[in-house]
């Protein structure tokens, strides 16, 4: 056998057939596609979710924020919505003469370079009670007093959102009767309610600025039907998803377990709050708007350490708005607006500007006698409103956007997907210590032809941007590494 010349010839032509059938397999491993770990589907831009402009914003501008350094770093990123408030007690602070002139410093301050506030209604005057926060002794006429200011206002801006108090239900709060704080709530809405239809009839009147989601059963029905209803046209509330308890030493992983809580965390309560809100008899109740007018990790006035850090503040922000977004996947329309708490606040706790300086997990506000004239500087947190909202990042503000179900991503990630008329973006944040490196995405039925394509990266306390390669196609395949505690979003446009 050892002599045979056909063995000889047998064991060459195998050999020579495994090599080739080895050489084609590492051909084909080489060059073919593998999978893909996400598919972002845009679905031909078919998305009826649609979010309008001004969508992001930040409260106190225009007032807490009375700078112009401080407004200019906010609008400058096209962070555009604004929470201000208009003080009835301190407008008819003698009488029934109203005094405008702190106000229309205020609004003025408030809506310029294109700002968007929305207007809380509050303060009962000396004549109707001992203390702004009273239950006014005469509705009628406290009624026909706010209304008064809303007609002054809407004749400078018209069309805008007013929500009636601050957070009524908070006991010997910003709304101190000394009982029934729910009845009283509803009735002061309901003498409003047609005052404030006859004052600005293309302005929007909203409700109760909830504090807490605990309340939500309680009050939303109530003030979803009755006398009530008709005068509804979004229901307003906020959301601090911890509390004292996880002070002073909050972790990130506390923080965002929080947050992410199946049974507790911001899409929890904000879908709960959602679904309520469908079932009220109020005009559009399956479109009636919620907006989410305070929003932050805590509402202490301590410093913990994720809102101010230069790494945790800015992530939070962006997984605070995948959860506002994302309730898309469960059928729920998302809110229609979110309000950051806040621009920056006189205590030092709260912002996303300041003075230079000063402890690192706070803020550092003006000093007295500075408001006016303040030097501000943006903070870590900000960086999150700029890649979304910045013209030359993600850019959502000047024309709203429509978003899709977020695609499910590996390792911990969260996403979400979205296009505005030039543009589909993959938003993809890594809330883990763990980097993920050659991240494949796919992005199919894009609705557009590409011509460009962008990365943006935030995280370590930067904000950078770099070029992609783009085919005109209705898909594409990018690689993307997505490091430890960050947010990456990639971008194909037109």
């Amino acid at each position: 056998m050892a002599g045979n010349p056909k063995f000889y010839k047998f064991m060459f032509l195998y050999t020579f057939l495994v090599m080739v059938l080895a050489f084609l397999v590492l051909w084909w491993l080489f060059h073919h596609h593998k999978p893909a770990d996400v598919v972002a589907d845009f679905g031909g831009r078919t998305s009826t979710v649609s979010v309008p402009p001004n969508f992001f914003g930040s409260g106190g501008v225009g007032s807490t924020v009375s700078s112009q350094s401080g407004i200019d770093n906010l609008t400058k990123v096209n962070l555009r919505g604004n929470r201000i408030w208009i003080n009835v007690q301190t407008i008819f602070a003698n009488g029934d003469t109203p005094n405008y002139s702190a106000w229309d410093g205020q609004l003025s301050r408030g809506t310029q370079n294109g700002l968007s506030p929305m207007i809380t209604i509050y303060g009962t005057p000396p004549s109707l009670g001992p203390q702004p926060c009273s239950m006014p002794s005469n509705l009628t006429k406290w009624a026909q007093l706010a209304a008064q200011a809303v007609k002054h206002t809407d004749q400078l801006h018209p069309g805008l959102n007013y929500e009636l108090w601050n957070e009524p239900d908070v006991a010997n709060g910003s709304f101190c009767p000394p009982s029934d704080p729910l009845g009283n709530y509803l009735k002061l809405y309901g003498a409003l309610g047609p005052e404030f239809r006859k004052a600005a009839p293309t302005a929007k009147l909203g409700g109760p600025t909830l504090a807490s989601s605990a309340n939500i059963a309680s009050w939303i029905p109530p003030l979803l039907s009755g006398a009530t209803a008709p005068y509804v046209d979004f229901v307003s509330w906020h959301v601090y998803i911890t509390g004292t308890w996880l002070l002073p030493g909050m972790t990130w992983d506390q923080a965002y377990q929080t947050t992410q809580n199946p049974t507790g965390g911001i899409a929890y309560y904000y879908r709960q709050l959602e679904q309520t809100v469908r079932k009220g008899s109020q005009p559009n109740a399956a479109t009636t708007p919620i907006i989410v007018s305070e929003y932050n990790t805590n509402y202490a006035y301590q410093p913990n350490n994720v809102q101010n850090d230069t790494v945790y503040g800015p992530l939070w922000n962006t997984v605070a708005i995948a959860d506002f977004l994302d309730v898309v996947a469960q059928g729920s329309l998302p809110p229609g607006r979110i309000v950051y708490f806040m621009s920056a606040d006189s205590r030092g706790y709260f912002c996303l500007e300041g003075i230079q300086g000063g402890d690192p997990l706070m803020c550092n506000p003006p000093k007295d006698g500075q408001p006016y004239n303040a030097a501000y500087v943006p903070y870590p947190s900000l960086m999150a409103f700029q890649l979304f909202c910045a013209s030359d990042y993600l850019n959502l503000e000047e024309t709203g956007f429509n978003v899709v179900v977020p695609p499910t991503a590996p390792s911990g990630l969260l996403t979400i997907t979205f296009y505005n008329p030039t543009a589909d973006t993959l938003v993809l944040i890594n809330p883990t210590a763990t980097a993920v490196s050659g991240l494949r995405v796919k992005f199919s039925h894009l609705g557009i032809k590409p011509t460009h394509s962008q990365l943006f990266t935030l995280g370590n306390n930067s904000l950078t941007k770099q070029d992609l390669r783009a085919a005109p196609a209705d898909e594409a395949m990018v690689k993307a590494d997505v490091p430890a505690y960050s947010t990456v979003a990639i971008q194909l446009a037109q």
